[in-house]
């Protein structure tokens, strides 16, 4: 029995030990910060690219495709406010143009976009809009955003941004089928006239139907929301909203020959337009 009590007092003693240790590391443990997901998501969906030698931004703020069941999703509705698709195949194309501008040109554009989809951040409102997010977690994200854009445009006296979007063909009336591009200036409020002249004109090289097709339509169908407005005033700031048509855009289109033959026509008439851009209006 001595053996027994005494087996009983060290079990014991064991058990206060093992319980008092516990104790004593819940009370003192230094506490751990929670994870800031509002900072994570910053990091893992905002992407910058750096270019070299010119002052041109490239951006793409509806063109993400990546997918986040821990995110709220926007609102659906009637209404630009409650699209939530993203512009599919945007940040490929936009990829696809600084390659080809490195290649030919030597040189290439920085990059700034947004690899979430739409269905949870709509880039091109206002943070203040109600449906341009719905999770807590994503405030801030616009102002991170844009704040990256705008340390690129305020390195050079004037700067060259270029925003990719993309449409539906099948959407648009019948008469605007066939349009490859629409160009978005918030109906010339973000380039000045001659810019806009010139720039529906190189773009509609080759026959690439352009819209508008004369600078001076200030009708513009897509006409640029929260990117350009977000500049406005910025005396160092040249701002486009240009939208793809899904047939330069999606390997289910590319599949014939001359969408194929469109999407590098659009590519070659971009890079013809930025060397216009950079030889009028940087080396005054």
């Amino acid at each position: 029995m001595r053996i027994k009590g005494r087996n009983l007092l060290y079990l014991g003693v064991l058990i206060v030990f093992v319980v008092g240790g516990a104790v004593f590391l819940l009370l003192n443990d230094e506490k751990t910060d929670p994870v800031d997901l509002k900072d994570v998501y910053v990091k893992q969906y905002i992407h910058v690219v750096s270019g070299t030698g010119i002052p041109v931004v490239f951006t793409s703020v509806h063109g993400g495709e990546e997918d986040n069941e821990m995110i709220v999703p926007r609102k659906s509705g009637n209404g630009s406010d409650y699209i939530l698709l993203s512009d599919l195949r945007t940040i490929q194309l936009m990829n696809e143009t600084n390659q080809m501008l490195q290649s030919v040109k030597g040189f290439r554009a920085h990059m700034v976009y947004c690899s979430l989809k739409r269905y949870y951040i709509d880039l091109n409102r206002n943070y203040s809009n109600e449906n341009s997010y719905q999770d807590p977690n994503l405030e801030g994200f616009h102002q991170a955003f844009y704040k990256r854009v705008e340390e690129l445009v305020n390195l050079n006296a004037l700067t060259l941004v270029i925003d990719f979007h993309g449409f539906s063909s099948s959407n648009r009336p019948p008469e605007e089928h066939n349009i490859t591009i629409f160009l978005g200036t918030r109906n010339n409020r973000s380039v000045s006239i001659d810019t806009k002249s010139e720039m529906v004109k190189i773009l509609s090289n080759n026959t690439l139907s352009v819209s508008p097709d004369h600078y001076s339509t200030f009708s513009e169908v897509f006409s640029g929301g929260y990117n350009l407005n977000r500049f406005a005033g910025y005396p160092n700031y040249n701002g486009i909203q240009i939208e793809f048509s899904d047939k330069v855009r999606l390997e289910s289109q590319l599949k014939f020959t001359n969408n194929l033959e469109r999407r590098n026509t659009t590519i070659s008439n971009i890079l013809s337009f930025i060397d216009w851009w950079i030889l009028n209006k940087t080396s005054k």
